[in-house]
């Protein structure tokens, strides 16, 4: 019974803080919750490259990826989900206010209890929240693709990292746990990790 009151409670969580994310950013869509790395194959993690500034500067892609029209439930393959130990059925998600799809895959039960929420944007911008008073930012890279991540001041339990596959598109992940003792570095990192395995997913897929 206890068990099942920590899953119910994360999944609440979750939605309250996509919520949250929304209405704080002065109107603009706020995503719902990245690897930290190491990597050249795809079946290592995925590389993310901190810079030491929450000021945004434009990278080259390794290629460009289109995301309009991508179900959010299929960007990770089972065995990446076996990989982030997310045990539990992909549950289809309203990401945020702008986002065309989101999905949440995790492991509701556990102990902690924890999830990704991953969104996809076809129409939104992956740095629009560099600049919110109520977030701390920093630019890093995933697999190449310019990113940013970021934490709603007071949570440390989540973190959000955006990606840009391609030019006014936008891949998020929050990662979060009913934890709370992982700190910002681990979350943030975890969030990365399953925004690269997801990039590596759409790549494979040729999107």
């Amino acid at each position: 019974m206890t068990e099942q009151r920590t899953g119910l409670a994360i999944v609440c969580v979750v939605v309250g803080v996509l919520a949250g994310c929304s209405s704080q950013d002065s109107g603009s869509a706020g995503p719902t919750a990245g690897p930290d790395t190491a990597g050249g194959d795809q079946t290592a993690q995925p590389e993310v490259a901190p810079t030491d500034s929450a000021v945004i500067e434009p990278v080259s892609r390794p290629q460009d990826i289109d995301v309009a029209g991508v179900d959010s439930c299929t960007l990770l393959t089972e065995e990446q989900l076996a990989e982030l130990g997310a045990s539990d059925p992909p549950r289809a998600t309203d990401f945020a206010e702008g986002y065309d799809d989101g999905c949440t895959y995790g492991d509701f039960l556990g102990d902690p209890a924890f999830s990704y929420v991953l969104g996809t944007g076809s129409s939104l911008e992956f740095d629009r929240f560099q600049d919110s008073p109520n977030s701390e930012v920093r630019a890093i890279e995933v697999l190449g693709y310019p990113a940013s991540q970021r934490q709603l001041i007071g949570a440390e339990a989540n973190c959000i990292v955006d990606v840009s596959p391609s030019e006014g598109q936008t891949l998020s992940v929050q990662y979060m746990d009913d934890s709370f003792e992982e700190g910002a570095e681990v979350v943030c990192s975890k969030a990365a990790d399953a925004a690269g395995l997801a990039l590596e997913t759409l790549r494979a897929a040729g999107s």
